[in-house]
């Protein structure tokens, strides 16, 4: 428990608050809800204990977020972003190793609460991030979602992690260093691209988030 309380401190600073354990409550308070971080850790710790195992490649899935590490460099996974709602393909990336984390609406629903608000953000529909570690994948990837128009701002701050999102009216925007390929996006994910991040999301939060940056997420 101690390291889950640890590691949830460094994601609400690292997130400006919107990653955190003690979410608003019904009667006005804060309740602990540790859930939105155990389950990666939890993995996080599956992964180690495979990574002892010699000459194997690992590829470890969390409830949709992945783990991977190859046993030589050129191998190579094909891992698929499902579009929300759909049930088809958003786009595929290539990976030799690292993690990919995704949060969202369309599995489980408004589960996700902005603690700003004590509500359920609707800007964005999904929100998936690729970096080298999974936890901070994820807790990127839900803090991200509760940002909204901000969220590629917020995961840009944190070299090595990248992030495409899906807004609550179908369009996909992505980090300029994300390898998505996109073979079924008839509606255009380029032409979303956002290449200048910083006419989107609050001039605090970025500022913020960046001042972070040169912190090593391990």
């Amino acid at each position: 428990m101690r390291e889950i309380l640890r590691l949830a401190d460094r994601a609400t600073q690292m997130t400006v608050g919107l990653f955190t354990v003690d979410l608003p409550a019904a009667d006005g308070r804060t309740r602990f809800d540790p859930s939105g971080l155990v389950k990666t850790w939890a993995a996080r710790r599956a992964f180690a204990l495979l990574m002892t195992i010699p000459g194997v490649d690992v590829c470890l899935n969390a409830g949709g977020d992945v783990a991977l590490s190859p046993v030589t460099p050129d191998r190579c996974w094909r891992i698929g972003i499902e579009e929300p709602g759909t049930g088809g393909p958003l786009g595929v990336v290539a990976m030799t190793g690292g993690a990919m984390a995704t949060s969202g609406t369309a599995a489980r629903g408004g589960h996700i609460v902005d603690p700003r608000t004590g509500r359920a953000p609707s800007v964005l529909r999904q929100v998936s991030v690729l970096g080298p570690e999974l936890l901070w994948a994820d807790v990127l990837a839900t803090a991200a979602f509760v940002a909204g128009d901000a969220a590629l701002d917020l995961v840009a701050a944190y070299p090595g992690y990248e992030a495409v999102v899906v807004t609550s009216a179908g369009q996909a925007r992505r980090t300029t260093g994300l390898p998505l390929q996109a073979p079924g996006l008839a509606r255009g994910l380029e032409a979303a691209m956002v290449t200048d991040r910083d006419r989107v999301g609050p001039d605090a939060l970025r500022g913020r988030a960046r001042d972070a940056s040169h912190r090593v997420l391990a």
